[in-house]
């Protein structure tokens, strides 16, 4: 699809769209005998065949080159970006509403690494390759986008990589209906850029495609918050929307300190910090009768449907007596939407660090990167999700509570810790508020790997939750580059933005109300040692250090304790051995304390 800015090369009208491309195909030497000119088209074609062959792992991969681009484009300022994939059982039809192509972007995309957004800040993709990856499922790509209409031929010619052929016919329209979709002709006469992918024999997609367009994919894109999946061969419509439902990033540099004591100094480098609750809507629907049906026949199914349940009846005829607009009044996109399906939510925590000296990205000169931590709410953070005053609960309110039990006591005073991974609080005549706490926590079990992202999802490395940068990738875009400062730079920022997430957590009002189940979250989903690979390796590890000297596990007598202070008893220790033992607990207390 198009890239972002418009260049002073616009093309106005078909007569001119069409001698660009003759003026691409010649500069390709498209129909030249000579020897010279077919040896570089044969080398141009080569390099192409095993780029696309071998770039990506997977055949799904261009759905996130899609998504990169749609996120990347620009858009007119009424509308809603939004990207509508329709898989048929013969081809993979993308719509998308924002403004369409310029020459600049046709050369760009008849090229190879010669992106109309490289190097330029505030775009996720940049390498020039993305599109190429659509011919791991199709041999016959087209293109709609304004006065450009277009395809790439390899059936014959592997030069169809890079060559454009004109393409005459009109493009394929949009005829589906459901309740939460706009009328197929407003869906329709929005689409500005339109990419047909006719499936190679024997390709189906349909299953990976639906794997691939998780919810979490949304949730670091700076302007596509909306994505549509309609499905004509299951005869259904998936939906993903992406909200913000509570907190707001924190833009003064004071509050990187906000769970720390007076005075308030935040750390070296450290410009600001803050949370926020993300949440991606999902909604599946079936797809209504297409509006284009005929009276008669609208009629019909009513009538017949009518005969089969009076609720199913009174349905129809509403349906039926809107005639040829639409059916069950569709709600625009963008607009009120009825309940969600399923919403998945995640805590976001931002990071914004200053660059160390000498360190470039590529060749833009950033004075700062921002790093962002996403933990799945589940559990006790689900609570928090779910909870009226959400945007506070995460607050630096708890700190003065939250010091008190950090700083008294040396490390050499231990006290009887929490066993987050094995609590049998049923033997230990847990009371009602510690069965409460059990439900609302977490075992490591629960929590899936999550993927690396760079605005996109990279493949995983290991991390429970969602490390988010503005990593520089390899040409597949598909892992971190090893091998350049600016990521291990990130990389170095990583284990003290995990260990103020955690500060940040444990502080929370949340976490006085139940601090055995925050305290069970936070293990759960810390990375252990050999928990990561490759890049990450060292990770766990440095994170472990730089949680020290935070108090994020709760001891059998209630305080937040650093790890250094606390010992694990054994698994059915009895309670008020262990009271005596320590001395400073009753009798009977290590019951809500200890497994």
């Amino acid at each position: 699809l198009g890239a972002a800015h418009e260049t002073g090369d616009g093309v106005a009208t078909p007569e001119e769209a069409r001698r660009l491309i003759a003026s691409i195909r010649t500069d390709f030497a498209v129909g030249s005998e000579k020897s010279s000119d077919l040896h570089l088209q044969g080398m141009v074609a080569r390099s192409c065949e095993q780029l696309a062959a071998n770039l990506y792992s997977t055949s799904t991969h261009f759905v996130m080159e899609l998504l990169q681009n749609a996120d990347d484009n620009s858009y007119p300022a009424d509308a809603v970006p939004r990207l509508v994939i329709e898989s048929r059982p013969d081809a993979i039809v993308v719509r998308s509403n924002e403004t369409g192509f310029t020459a600049e972007h046709v050369r760009a995309i008849c090229s190879v690494n010669s992106s109309s957004k490289k190097n330029k800040e505030g775009y996720v993709g940049e390498k020039g390759l993305g599109f190429k990856s659509v011919f791991s499922i199709s041999d016959l790509p087209r293109i709609f986008s304004g006065p450009f209409r277009f395809m790439f031929d390899i059936r014959n010619d592997k030069l169809g990589y890079v060559v454009p052929t004109l393409v005459e016919e009109a493009p394929l329209p949009f005829h589906v209906c459901s309740r939460s979709l706009p009328d197929p002709r407003e869906v329709q006469r929005e689409t500005r850029t339109q990419l047909e992918l006719p499936l190679r024999s024997g390709v189906d997609v349909s299953k990976e495609l639906r794997s691939t367009l998780h919810p979490a994919v949304l949730l670091f894109l700076r302007q596509l918050h909306e994505v549509v999946l309609v499905e004509t061969h299951r005869q259904c419509v998936r939906i993903l929307r992406m909200v913000c439902t509570a907190g707001a990033f924190l833009d003064r540099p004071e509050a990187a300190a906000s769970a720390e004591k007076p005075p308030h100094q935040p750390p070296r480098g450290l410009l600001r910090w803050g949370h926020e609750v993300r949440s991606v809507l999902e909604y599946t629907e079936p797809i209504l009768p297409s509006p284009s049906s005929s009276p008669s026949s609208s009629s019909s199914s009513s009538s017949s449907s009518s005969s089969s349940s009076s609720s199913s009846s009174s349905s129809s005829s509403s349906s039926s007596s809107s005639s040829s607009s639409t059916t069950a009044a569709p709600l625009a996109l963008g607009g009120a939407m009825p309940a969600p399906d399923r919403v998945s939510t995640f805590v976001l925590f931002h990071t914004v660090r200053a660059t160390d000296r000498g360190v470039r990205r590529n060749e833009l000169e950033c004075d700062h990167f921002t790093l962002v931590l996403a933990f799945p709410a589940r559990g006790v953070l689900a609570r928090h999700a779910e909870a009226e005053e959400a945007d506070t609960a995460l607050s630096g309110g708890a700190a003065e509570e939250y010091n008190e039990g950090a700083e008294d006591g040396d490390n050499d005073e231990l006290s009887a810790g929490v066993d987050v991974r094995e609590r049998e609080q049923d033997k230990c005549g847990a009371e009602d508020a510690s069965a409460e706490e059990d439900e609302l926590g977490c075992t490591v079990g629960e929590f899936e790997q999550q993927p690396v992202f760079a605005f996109l999802p990279l493949s995983p490395y290991g991390f429970r939750f969602i490390v988010q940068a503005d990593f520089l990738l390899q040409s597949s875009r598909e892992r971190v580059n090893c091998h350049v400062p600016w990521n291990v730079m990130i990389r170095h920022a990583l284990p003290a933005a995990v260990a103020r997430a955690v500060k940040e957590m444990v502080c929370s009002r949340l976490a006085r109300l139940h601090p055995v189940a925050m305290c069970q979250y936070v293990c759960a989903v810390l990375p252990a040692l050999g928990d990561t690979s490759d890049f990450f390796a060292a990770t766990p590890n440095e994170v472990h250090r730089a949680l020290d000297s935070v108090p994020f596990l709760v001891c059998a007598g209630g305080e937040w304790r650093r790890p250094g202070q606390l010992m694990l008893p054994p698994p059915r220790a009895d309670a008020d051995a262990l009271a005596e033992l320590f001395g400073d607990t009753e009798p009977g207390a290590g019951e809500h304390g200890v497994g």
